[in-house]
């Protein structure tokens, strides 16, 4: 976090541009990349900078300030990092770019490497988590041989033991080691998820059907689509706008401010909805509904 805030003293604060423009956040899958670019965010909204997705910045108003942010796992090409980093030379401006492993080469640019937990950083987090002074450390064990200390399985895992009240003592309410020890938990019986796509489908089964049914015309369509669309396309017509509110709250889909349109932040969990949620025969029906809505305007339709 202060490497951040430094550069960003030095590009918004300094009374000369400064030519640092590049943050790369680079680190795996679940290691908190997105969760940083959350905060981030806020930071800057705080500070009225606004914040710009790459789409976003494609197609709206140049601003004498602002933060472009790109959260790409999916490989995003660094040729193409580098030429919005000398078009953007003379601005002030700041690129937050997370990736899985930073390229080497670019000029003016600094990494900030995010990494899984080890052993210590794990037990610290558990406590910040639960408010136990001691964590035992047979739950530590074995928590990290069940994730590796990958922070974002290491949340999911925690969400499990508290979704199935097994780390309260049951009189109390309250979280102790005895009641650990106590209650002798099969981690076994515990689904953690192992990778990115069974994390996303976990977190999928605590959303509302109206919240899932706004994602999958979303997903089908990867194009933005209005809330004057959604509502025709959705079964839940009138709670639409709070459905939207909601997911956006949640991080799963972005809001194009210019066009008052709505898309997927995170194409990689279009596909699994997709590929879980629909059945190839009613992809089908979706595209021809969504071709029908579209009719009047075919450059929309994916």
């Amino acid at each position: 976090w202060t490497v951040f805030t430094s550069l960003f003293a030095k590009v918004y604060e300094a009374d000369h541009l400064h030519d640092d423009k590049l943050l790369i956040i680079e680190g795996e899958k679940g290691t908190g990349k997105t969760r940083l670019l959350s905060e981030i965010k806020y930071h800057a909204q705080l500070k009225n900078i606004p914040v710009k997705t790459l789409e976003q910045f494609e197609v709206d108003q140049p601003l004498a300030e602002f933060i472009l942010m790109i959260d790409d796992d999916a490989g995003f090409h660094a040729d193409r990092i580098n030429a919005l980093a000398q078009e953007m030379a003379r601005e002030r401006c700041l690129i937050l770019w997370a990736t899985t492993r930073a390229p080497k080469g670019f000029q003016n640019a600094t990494v900030l490497g995010l990494k899984n937990f080890d052993r210590l950083h794990l037990k610290t987090y558990l406590e910040s988590v639960t408010g136990l002074s001691q964590t035992p450390n047979k739950l530590i064990e074995e928590i990290y041989n069940r994730t590796l200390g990958n922070p974002l399985f290491v949340s999911e895992f925690i969400k499990s033991l508290l979704h199935q009240d097994m780390l309260f003592d049951a009189q109390s309410g309250k979280w102790k080691p005895a009641t650990f020890e106590d209650l002798k938990i099969n981690f076994d019986e515990i689904h953690i998820p192992t990778n990115m796509e069974d994390c996303l489908l976990q977190n999928l089964q605590n959303l509302s059907e109206q919240e899932l049914d706004v994602l999958k015309w979303l997903a089908v369509n990867r194009m933005p689509l209005s809330v004057a669309e959604l509502e025709a396309l959705s079964t839940s017509h009138e709670a639409v706008p709070a459905v939207l509110l909601s997911l956006v709250e949640n991080n799963l889909i972005e809001k194009l401010s210019r066009e008052h349109t709505y898309y997927f932040k995170n194409y990689v969990y279009a596909d699994i909805i997709v590929k879980s949620c629909l059945p190839k025969e009613e992809i089908v029906d979706y595209h021809l509904r969504l071709s029908k809505i579209f009719e009047d305007s075919p450059q929309k339709i994916r």
